[in-house]
């Protein structure tokens, strides 16, 4: 899948502070490790304390339960957070083309 620079750039930005969002999620999908697994799962936030991120009204951001990795995506965003061609697209972008965990 190709993914234009725009639109990776606002789901990116959809990873940080998404606690929200990640408890309106059934599923979600780390695009570092490129893995799938039920919202119930994360049980790890990060509390952003710096920079903007510390002024959103939820300064929480999900962990991976698989990688440990703050890059997830719950499908409440309304992208394709399960689609394996849409978390490898995301991965190679922001991680290189390194093997995913």
């Amino acid at each position: 899948m190709s993914l234009d620079l725009e639109t990776i750039k606002v789901a990116h930005r959809l990873s940080a502070t998404n606690r929200t969002l990640v408890s309106e999620s059934k599923e979600c999908g780390c695009f570092h490790c490129e893995s799938v697994f039920s919202s119930s799962r994360i049980d790890e936030w990060i509390e952003e304390t710096q920079g903007s991120y510390s002024e959103a009204p939820d300064p929480f951001t999900a962990v991976c339960p698989d990688c440990g990795i703050d890059s997830v995506l719950g499908d409440a965003c309304l992208y394709p957070v399960t689609d394996p061609a849409f978390l490898h697209a995301m991965r190679l972008h922001w991680f290189g083309e390194e093997e995913a965990a």
